[in-house]
């Protein structure tokens, strides 16, 4: 199961807040829930409706809160070969249905994660990471939720050693700091893809990936700028953490940003390992 959070005007008072809740589940539903918190701490979670515009199996969703539009990926168990990607429309009003669907076009098997890049004038892609190695993706129209898909990457590299590595399998899609790159874990392939976003065409080029150790399947992936050094310094250090599945660590990787374009250089700095402890849940050790 899998949710989206996004905040609401249903603010009626300064004592009480409210937020939009939207689950997925593998029964073929998006369940909408009003979650409110008063002025006391206290809590309360009520369901208002359910949708299935992303049936049969919605798993992640992807929200713009903005311009009120929600894409949901339907993994489809069904097919080997096909799933759907359903974009819905989001009702901030107190009557009607929460949700109503758009529309929904055919994809690629298995698509398991997605991230929503918005250009400075406004137009958007949809890129999104299919865990049958593949990453595709789309040009929305953020007006009417609409989409079209742009760019299909298929990845024939020679996956891992681990039997879970049969094939690339990329399971995450994320944009740097700088908004220049798309990032892509690879869990079957031991990599870090990386695709550089021209801002004009909204056209992605694939650019040099960055190997990490054989077998530990990279899952998911999240960057971090640190403090600024000195009052000079314009940011701090870019860092990028990676889960791995497999080998069951957090790899951290110092980023910089290669002239022209040219992609991204990471350079190791560390790494969190995670062992069963004995009935203590997980244990950390750090390696620098």
């Amino acid at each position: 199961m899998f949710a989206s959070l996004a905040l609401t005007a249903l603010v009626a008072t300064t004592s009480v807040s409210a937020a939009r809740l939207y689950v997925s589940s593998y029964d073929g539903n998006i369940t909408t829930f009003n979650f409110t918190k008063t002025s006391n701490a206290t809590y309360s979670l009520a369901r208002i409706d359910k949708n299935i515009g992303c049936a049969p199996n919605p798993s992640w969703l992807q929200i713009d809160d903005m311009k009120g539009n929600l894409f949901c990926l339907d993994e489809n168990f069904a097919s080997t070969t096909n799933a759907s990607i359903a974009s819905l429309k989001i009702n901030k009003d107190a009557t009607g249905p929460s949700l109503k669907k758009v529309t929904n076009i055919t994809v690629p098997a298995s698509p398991v994660h997605s991230s929503i890049y918005t250009s400075s004038n406004g137009t958007q892609l949809l890129a999104v990471a299919h865990y049958i190695h593949a990453l595709t993706t789309y040009n929305i129209n953020p007006q009417t939720a609409t989409f079209t898909l742009s760019q299909k990457f298929n990845f024939t590299d020679a996956p891992g050693p681990k039997p879970q590595q049969a094939v690339p399998r990329p399971h995450q899609v994320i944009i740097d700091p700088m908004k220049k790159y798309f990032v892509v874990p690879d869990l079957g392939a031991d990599l870090i893809r990386v695709f550089y976003i021209d801002l004009m065409t909204l056209k992605i080029a694939e650019r040099p990936s960055i190997p990490v150790p054989k077998g530990s399947g990279p899952r998911h992936a999240v960057f971090h700028i640190t403090p600024r050094s000195s009052l000079k310094a314009k940011r701090g250090e870019t860092h990028l953490y990676v889960l791995t599945e497999i080998s069951a660590q957090i790899l951290s990787f110092n980023v910089t940003y290669l002239p022209n374009n040219g992609g991204l250089a990471m350079t190791p700095i560390g790494k969190a390992v995670w062992a069963y402890g004995s009935g203590m849940g997980l244990d950390a050790k750090t390696a620098m």
